[in-house]
């Protein structure tokens, strides 16, 4: 170890205070690098020596760069090795220095570690290099490192504390394993393979070193199709990254326990892509096991199942309304008579109660009570609205399609919401064509006239507009209003009850509910659009033959 003394004191000394603590680290590349120099060899060379050499496992290389001698059997070594004292570089070997794309020798010497990675790489690679509280970690770990140009580096980091020249420190070296150049046509092979699937796979390292998680190695192209990320956006960080504020905590912790356990795990798990777009996926995740009989890797398999709980969930809503409708269809039928004589009885009070009032001459008095009168008239009228939209959301009627014209059924909807409100409506037509539908008439009658009830409500001076349109194959059927408009946030399929009583620019909330759900009994969608002045509801629908 003698002869090898004064190198070691050259390069590592600072302000010519010797060392202590030096660590020197291993790195293993993952994908392949050209970063070229004019005074040294393209580090493709590197990698090409390394491979006619036999290296293929870093603690064997390890065990035999320590008995021929640190650190001078690192110098013509043809992957990166490296020392430090737990925050600064004290040496690097030729190869550190032309992966890392530094122009002369010594450049790194001094450096802090934090050159060698991003700002969010940083903590992970402190704890890959063993430059933490814990120590070297006892495996490889792949991790993310940059160039001197800033462009991404992957390597799988091995650090170990070994005596030199008195001095405790830890000895490296580099296993290059270039992706795109692998070494074996079988893993050539397999790697294909593995990128054509449909599912999701991908793998990551056994064990977490640090507080950032297990690192992820490898992920095929069904991941990237599916949550955006490239494959050098998420090696060397682990699955967190598509993990959301939707996740499912609960769902986490189970599979933190099995992965405790080393056994395997299945779970439904909701998930968010790189634009923030949520998915579901069906993972299975497995332990692999090495040569030794080590746990070295967890590979996880993933089925995107996003279509299957969108299915699910409508179900479920479809269910839960169901129900609500039958309760609410039986509540209309028990209210019906009661409600229909108390309107018939304030009618006739109506009627007589004038005459009557009239015979004991006009006060004060007797105008409040013609006041309250018409109020409680009113009252009922809007109670026997209410009950008859929910016999319509509770109704058991099979659905009869046919095709359906939609001129004639929207000049009858204008004259029932007519007769209905008490008044005219000023209503603009703007028909392309004559369309046709297939529907359900009785169903899209009362769709028609809630959403055309809603735009008269909602309207300055009840004025409406009508449109019809062919937009591929399906028919939009338009009602507007010059009303106050609706919030962006309300823009939409209509898929579930307004939480406030009668919202901003929505006429009939009650009633444009009920349009939703008989337009979606059609498989078709109600949708809310802002307009500038007042607010288009858009019943979109199946063109009939």
């Amino acid at each position: 170890m003698g002869q090898v003394r004064p190198r070691l004191e050259k390069r590592a000394s600072i302000a010519g205070k010797r060392p202590t603590g030096h660590l020197l680290l291993l790195f293993g590349v993952v994908g392949p690098r050209t970063i070229a120099t004019r005074t040294n060899p393209p580090q493709n060379q590197d990698l090409a020596r390394a491979e006619t050499v036999g290296l293929r496992d870093l603690r064997m290389v390890m065990d035999d760069l320590c008995e021929r001698g640190l650190p001078g059997a690192t110098d013509d070594f043809p992957w990166p090795t490296l020392l430090h004292d737990g925050s600064r570089i004290l040496q690097a070997n030729p190869a550190c220095m032309r992966w890392f794309g530094c122009n002369g020798d010594g450049a790194l010497v001094h450096q802090p570690l934090a050159v060698l990675a991003g700002a969010d790489d940083e903590p992970a690679m402190l704890a890959a290099l063993g430059a933490t509280d814990a120590g070297a970690p006892t495996s490889p770990h792949i991790q993310r490192f940059c160039d001197q140009a800033g462009r991404p580096l992957l390597g799988r980091v091995l650090a170990r504390r070994t005596p030199v020249e008195g001095t405790e420190v830890t000895f490296a070296l580099i296993a290059p394993n270039p992706d795109e150049d692998r070494s074996f046509e079988l893993l050539r092979l397999l790697g294909e393979a593995v990128d054509h699937l449909t599912d999701i796979v991908f793998i990551t390292e056994a064990h977490a070193i640090d507080g950032v998680g297990r690192r992820i190695v490898f992920v095929n192209r069904a991941f990237s199709a599916a949550s955006g990320y490239a494959p050098n956006e998420v090696l060397g960080k682990t699955p967190n990254i598509t993990i959301g504020e939707g996740t499912d905590r609960k769902a986490l912790a189970r599979l933190e326990v099995a992965l405790a356990q080393t056994r395997p795990v299945r779970e439904d798990l909701l998930k968010y892509a790189k634009d923030g777009a949520p998915y579901w996926v069906e993972l299975q995740i497995l332990p692999m096991f090495d040569e030794a009989g080590q746990h070295s890797h967890w590979i996880s398999i993933q089925r995107d199942i996003t279509a299957r709980k969108q299915l699910e969930a409508r179900l479920l809503e479809s269910a839960r309304l169901a129900a609500a409708g039958q309760l609410s269809a039986s509540l209309a039928n028990e209210l019906n008579s009661p409600l229909a004589s108390v309107v018939s009885s304030l009618e006739w009070m109506s009627d007589r109660l004038p005459m009557l009032l009239g015979q004991l001459g006009v006060s004060r008095e007797t105008t409040e009570v013609l006041e309250a009168l018409a109020d409680a008239r009113s009252s009922a009228s809007r109670l026997a609205s209410a009950t008859s939209y929910l016999q319509l959301l509770g109704s058991s009627a099979p659905t009869a399609r046919q095709a359906l014209p939609l001129t004639p059924l929207l000049d009858t909807a204008i004259a029932d919401a007519e007769r209905q409100l008490g008044h005219a409506l000023r209503v603009e037509r703007s028909y392309e064509q004559e369309l046709i539908v297939s529907a359900d008439s009785n169903r899209l009658s009362h769709a028609l006239r809630l959403a055309i009830l809603n735009a008269a409500l909602a309207s300055k001076n009840s004025a409406v507009r009508l449109q019809l349109a062919l937009v591929g194959n399906r028919v939009h059927v338009s009602v507007e209003d010059d009303g106050p408009g609706i919030s962006a946030d309300m823009a939409g399929t209509l898929g579930s009850p307004f939480d406030a009583r009668k919202p901003q620019g929505i006429g009939d909330a009650l009633g444009l509910f009920v349009a939703s759900r008989l337009v979606a009994e059609l498989e078709g969608e109600l949708v809310l659009v802002p307009r500038a002045c007042g607010t288009r509801v858009e019943i979109r629908l199946a063109r009939g033959a």
